[in-house]
């Protein structure tokens, strides 16, 4: 992941090197975007079958940005999205010689607040980093176990497992198209873990692209 943000990093400078011209963009502007993250969680923690640990799910978010300007290569982005995230155990347990395949999917949902400071050596692109806070909404766990039958959208309401507040971290870019369209890459972390003590210890974690609109701008 490092050598992602490297990357990046170098290609925003690499693009502001090679005009000296720079286009008209908005500086303060506003809309609505929508996008899909990977997510996943980082740690140990418990689930309603067998198993630590889990893989990342592919998920999706949506919500209200803004721009605020405080000079020409400095400004503040935030946004006000609701990210659908979570992760997947699955395995396979013996009872005996009997193997039994177990799966367990974990959906939760944010509401979520970040508040970016962002670098834009150039209007159209922006390096942003800061702090952002999630508000759990719901927490929900299908699980299946081949001995046991379950209705095929059965699942568990475990939202008394996890902390309604989590602060995390972002990091990423935007990219402004000049027909008010704007692109934008995120990596997340929460700097906590989202799971109360008595359940493991677990931090989220998710890479999100997401295609805005602007509504307004100047």
């Amino acid at each position: 992941m490092k050598q992602i943000f490297l990357f990046f990093f170098f290609l925003l400078f690499f693009t502001g090197g090679l005009s000296a011209q720079r286009r008209d963009y908005p500086i303060n502007y506003f809309g609505l975007f929508a996008g899909f993250n990977i997510s996943g969680m980082s740690g140990d923690f418990q689930t309603n079958t067998q198993g630590t640990s889990s893989g990342a799910r592919i998920r999706t978010q949506y919500g209200v940005y803004g721009n605020i300007n405080i000079n020409r290569n400095f400004s503040i982005f935030w946004s006000l999205m609701v990210a659908l995230q979570g992760s997947m155990t699955k395995g396979t347990e013996k009872t005996g010689n009997v193997p039994i395949k177990y799966f367990a999917k974990t959906n939760l949902t944010f509401l979520t607040l970040p508040v970016l400071f962002s670098f834009t050596p150039r209007p159209e692109w922006g390096l942003v980093i800061g702090p952002e806070l999630n508000y759990l909404l719901t927490a929900k766990e299908p699980w299946y176990k081949s001995e046991i039958y379950k209705p095929d959208d059965y699942q568990v309401n475990i939202k008394d497992k996890y902390k309604d507040f989590t602060p995390g971290l972002a990091i990423g870019f935007n990219y402004l198209i000049d027909n008010g369209i704007i692109l934008q890459f995120r990596y997340t972390n929460s700097i906590i873990s989202v799971i109360k003590s008595e359940y493991g210890t677990a931090r989220s974690y998710s890479v999100m692209f997401s295609v805005g609109v602007n509504l307004s701008g100047r």
